[in-house]
């Protein structure tokens, strides 16, 4: 008789959920309780390297040593209070003369020949990746507010999450032989281009005139800002939308990753389903009896857990329950209560056996990360050497002002004294060339202004400082001089380091790796499939559509069935395998050639680089002694004019030279400046050459990496750290990949990939 069936199936479905819930619940089914470690944003200190202060040893610039290289004190501009009055034009009359005080910049003696040290690499080495915690999140203080245009007063806790430099992985062997031709440079630059070395004249060392005057007011607003250069970066990497929207990409692939390596998960499941059959009866053995319709209610339901395994297995563990009952006489008892136990384990043999290849995507997806990492940093740089550039165009063009500003004063004094000798002997054609003059320099003095607003909107841009946003119109005052020191790089060093620390070549290396996992994943995807299947279970029934009585009598009465059996499977041919694998061997020859490639590059890259800088100097040097020549002829000529007039000379043609040396000194002076600025951004290059341009303390990060894999070591189960994949022996199709060192036989599981066991 059917008593209650719906409320015997609510009943039963509310159980057998409970069950589910507290099978899944159980230690080792479910996900351990995510560990607290460190991730690629755990990161407090950042270490912003641009000019070096004083002539120092190579050394300075080694990853080793995360120093914060500032401009020497002497070189900064002594700062002007905020709405200071502009420069008085007074001040800008002086004479064409180099200072000639006692300000000499001395240079330190510098070891070159100490080596680089290296970093420390342990055969056991494992780049466990942690996964994400709920607190991953950029960081924000809750009303909080910071003024960022100050020195000193950012925004507490508001430091950005930049990546940290990504490792060179297990391929990082390959630069052994880029590093024994590095370790054969010269430890120095032979000799300067030009042969100057700037000892030659001693007021070359001297401060320009228009350095003191560069951080006072010009008097193009009413409101005066000052900045630097360290400000300015440092502002530009909290303030700014385009920095934090490249900090992005990184926490996306973080998701990626751990999408990836969700596929391990443990899967709870409950499943239920009731059906009522009310059909006709076409055969008297469907009923056994005379009734004249089939009326039949059937519940069943099942709870459990599935789960893959690294290893390629699959297991699932089910218990099934429910109940049935009908009006046919074949079933006893009825109604019935029925119950099974189940366990299934499927563990492939062959093709995707072995932990390397079921974590290939992982892996993969731990590579893109650090790819992401990489690229990051490399645009953040290039957004520092932004900024840093267009502080030096500001520096430039304020210089430029005041020389042509001084210029403008000098043609304006000669005018003055034409037109009060203008009864004794000056002539009009003398009074009209100066009047040229002076509208020539005043009109460059307009595109020189409109420059200086320009790069203030453009330093603005960049930083997306609150206060230079708010103070749209005020004046920036430059707080900071160009080096005029020479710095002794050491070209073995400064490739060394390069080799070490640059962000394209540990991605090379990266790829290589992606690429051979890809391969090896490709040569066992090659073999047959041969998988090992087993299952049991145990099976109970009761009477009155008692569910619960069946699943207590399943472990009590009788015993567990059991199956074994084996799945095989092989294409004929196997083309589609056999294609993909040297498809993939293919780009790992070709990613290869990148990477050589690209070494080869970040070495000329170096080498110029410290070349440009020795260059810039020489320069420099040279400019300013074509200035001091300059100035001597205009002295000359000044001195001729007033004191000592040749009756044999044209008075016009002595007011032409007058006036031509004065533009010539103007010249000579912007070119100075150039040089300054070019040698100033020589040395952003050449850090950003050498990898170090954006150095970021990344103890705490190491720390608990370490730790992470002293834990999985150990066999503890780490579900909140990415366990990595490694490579794969013997799959390289490039005699250069086959060395010692392209394989590290310590990351290798001790299933291989071909199946067989060592």
């Amino acid at each position: 008789m059917l008593t209650n069936p719906v409320e015997r199936y609510f009943r039963s479905f509310g159980l057998l959920a409970a069950l589910a819930l507290t099978t899944a619940a159980t230690p080792g089914w479910g996900k351990n309780e995510p560990v607290l470690t460190g991730t690629p944003d755990d990161v407090t200190h950042l270490f912003l390297g641009y000019l070096p202060n004083r002539p120092e040893s190579p050394a300075v610039l080694s990853p080793t040593i995360p120093a914060r290289l500032a401009s020497d004190p002497q070189r900064r501009v002594p700062a002007a209070p905020i709405d200071s009055p502009p420069v008085r034009d007074d001040a800008l009359d002086n004479d064409y003369q180099v200072n000639r005080g006692n300000h000499h910049e001395t240079s330190e003696s510098a070891d070159h020949d100490a080596p680089l040290v290296d970093p420390d690499y342990t055969d056991a080495e494992r780049e466990a990746i942690p996964m994400p915690v709920a607190t991953d999140i950029p960081h924000y203080v809750e009303g909080a507010s910071g003024d960022w245009g100050h020195t000193g007063s950012y925004l507490p806790g508001s430091t950005p999450d930049i990546p940290a430099p990504i490792a060179q992985g297990p391929y990082r062997g390959q630069l052994d032989a880029y590093r024994g031709r590095a370790a054969d440079l010269p430890t120095q630059i032979t000799a300067l281009p030009g042969e100057f070395t700037g000892n030659q004249d001693a007021p070359l060392s001297g401060p320009l005139w228009w350095e003191p005057l560069i951080g006072q007011p010009l008097g193009l607003a009413d409101h005066t800002f000052p900045v630097d250069v360290d400000d300015l970066a440092e502002t530009s990497l909290i303030a700014s939308p385009y920095v934090r929207g490249l900090l992005t990409e990184p926490k996306i692939r973080f998701n990626d990753m751990v999408i990836a390596d969700a596929e391990f998960d443990t899967t709870a499941f409950v499943e239920s389903k009731f059906a009522r059959s009310n059909e006709p009866i076409g055969s008297v053995l469907t009923t056994g009896n005379s009734s004249d319709r089939y009326l039949d209610n059937l519940f069943s339901s099942a709870a459990g857990v599935r789960k893959r395994y690294r290893s390629g297995g699959n297991l699932e563990l089910v218990q099934r329950g429910g109940f049935q009952n009908n009006n046919s006489s074949y079933l006893t008892p009825n109604p019935q209560g029925t119950s099974r136990l189940e366990i299934n384990f499927s563990q492939p043999l062959l093709r995707d056996h072995g932990r390397a290849v079921n974590t290939t995507r992982v892996l993969l997806a731990q590579i893109n990360v650090q790819l992401a990492n990489s690229e990051t940093r490399n645009e953040v740089e290039q957004h520092l050497v932004d900024v840093t550039k267009a502080y030096w165009e500001l520096y430039q063009a304020r210089a430029e002002f005041l020389q042509r500003k001084r210029l403008l004063h000098a043609a304006e004094e000669l005018h003055s004294k034409l037109l009060a000798r203008g009864a004794i002997d000056s002539q009009q054609r003398q009074i009209l060339r100066a009047e040229v003059a002076m509208t020539q320099r005043r009109s460059d003095l307009i595109r020189i202004e409109t420059r200086i607003r320009n790069v203030q909107a453009r330093l603005r841009m960049l930083t997306a400082d609150p206060n230079l946003m708010r103070g749209g119109n005020w004046e920036l005052l430059p707080g900071e001089l160009p080096l005029a020191s020479l710095v002794e790089v050491s070209p073995r060093d400064a490739t060394l380091t390069a080799l070490d620390n640059r962000p394209d070549i540990a991605q090379s290396l990266r790829k290589i790796q992606a690429v051979s996992s890809k391969v090896g994943a490709a040569k066992n995807q090659v073999l047959p499939r041969l998988d090992l299947l087993l299952s049991s279970y145990v099976s109970g029934l009761d009477t009155r559509s008692d569910t619960f009585g069946a699943i207590g009598r399943q472990f009590t009465d009788g015993g567990p069935s059991y199956a074994a059996g084996f799945v095989f499977e092989l294409p004929v041919g196997n083309r589609a395998a056999r294609a993909r694998l040297q498809r993939n061997q293919w780009e790992l020859n070709r990613t290869v050639y990148e990477f050589q490639q690209t070494t080869e590059s970040a070495i000329t890259t170096v080498e110029i680089a410290v070349r440009e800088t020795q260059t810039a100097f020489a320069e420099m040097t040279a400019n300013r002694q074509s200035l001091l020549a300059a100035m001597r002829e205009v002295s000359y000529l000044q001195q001729r004019w007033q004191w000592l007039p040749d009756p044999n000379e044209s008075a016009v043609l002595l007011i032409e030279d007058l006036l031509d040396a004065q533009e010539r000194v103007a010249e000579e002076e912007q070119a100075v400046t150039r040089a300054q600025v070019a040698y100033a951004l020589s040395w952003i290059t050449l850090r950003k050459a050498m990898g170090v341009l954006l150095q970021v303390h990344t103890e705490d990060q190491l720390c608990a990496d370490v730790d992470a894999i002293d834990a999985w070591n150990a066999g503890v189960p780490m579900p909140s750290v990415i366990e990595p994949s490694q490579p794969f022996d013997g799959i390289s199709p490039n005699d250069a990949l086959r060395s010692g060192d392209l394989l590290d036989s310590d990351l290798l599981e001790s299933d291989s990939l071909d199946g067989s066991r060592p």
